[in-house]
């Protein structure tokens, strides 16, 4: 029941808005590239800095960073492991251990925590005392999530064709990397940014980020190629929705989280493969169809596991109003 409950009011409306992306682009034909950057340049660095100016970074928040480090490297070492194991070509090998490793933090994860923690039993009257909390924690994995897939991302595809220096070039020329600095070199500024007349702005496209982001995704996906008989997309989304919770519930007892950043963690643990993967393993000829199927496979079935996830984390990683 508590399972239905999650997935009707947490996960359903995230769903939701996807499959309006997913209409939305039968019916209209959106350029995709257009709406990334929307997304990317316009969207995303106001979210970030809104958010990291206003919340208060802990020394927890510098421990979920060091889980996501964590959980990142061990995902990369298993998925490479396996595909020797199974014998996959060197181009194979390259792209399953990015769908294993690489989550989608942000078009999936940062809306579901947002929804999440801003509904019961995370309020308390009209207040939602611990939606900042979760936030800046699950920040703190989207952070590794997206400097690692921009750099250890490009590096792994391709291979002896690419560069440190390209994968860091990559990293710098994403705006959202100088929202994170300008934000915490904001918070050491003895002034209210609050009170500055464009600060109404960048909160008015904070809000922005999640609706459109999710419409985005449903763009993405509708125009995913995928094949039920690609059995190694299956062996990756076992090893992404199942797999990686595990590892992270272990990480998580082992590191000593509990509560509210128990279980963001737990949860941003078990988010789908990150639908840049299928665009990287395009760029590269790295198996294009595995990637995009993967990245189609483990996003419908997380509407499944992602509701038994959040109940899951509740009842291992309960928290004391």
């Amino acid at each position: 029941m508590q399972v239905l409950q999650v997935f009707f009011f947490n996960v359903f409306p995230v769903f939701a808005i996807v499959g309006a992306g997913v209409l939305f682009a039968w019916l209209y034909k959106p350029d995709l590239h257009t709406l990334s950057k929307l997304v990317f340049f316009f969207l995303l660095p106001p979210f970030v800095f809104v958010l990291l100016y206003e919340c208060s970074i802990s020394l927890e928040s510098g421990k979920a960073f060091l889980f996501g480090c964590l959980l990142t490297g061990i995902m990369w070492g298993m998925g490479v492991l396996f595909s020797r194991f199974r014998g996959y070509p060197r181009e194979l090998e390259a792209s399953f251990a990015s769908t294993v490793m690489f989550s989608n933090a942000g078009n999936v994860g940062i809306p579901l925590a947002a929804l999440i923690f801003s509904s019961p039993p995370f309020v308390m009257g009209e207040n939602t005392p611990w939606l900042d909390m979760a936030l800046t924690v699950h920040m703190m994995v989207w952070l590794v999530q997206a400097l690692s897939v921009n750099t250890l991302g490009f590096l792994i595809a391709g291979s002896a064709r690419s560069s440190w220096k390209t994968g860091i070039l990559r990293v710098f020329r994403m705006p959202v990397i100088y929202a994170v600095f300008l934000a915490f070199l904001a918070k050491k500024v003895p002034l209210d940014l609050r009170a500055f007349p464009l600060w109404s702005a960048l909160v008015s496209l904070r809000n922005a980020y999640v609706g459109v982001t999710l419409l985005t995704l449903g763009v993405q996906l509708y125009r995913t190629r995928w094949s039920l008989q690609n059995r190694p997309m299956y062996y990756a989304s076992f090893f992404r929705l199942f797999l990686s919770p595990l590892i992270g519930g272990i990480l998580i007892l082992l590191m000593g989280f509990s509560g509210i950043t128990a279980q963001v963690l737990f949860i941003s643990a078990s988010l789908p493969t990150a639908v840049v993967t299928a665009l990287i393993a395009v760029e590269y000829d790295l198996y294009p169809d595995f990637a995009a199927s993967t990245v189609m496979c483990s996003t419908v079935l997380s509407a499944v596991t992602l509701p038994i996830t959040v109940v899951l984390g509740q009842i291992f990683f309960p928290f004391t109003h």
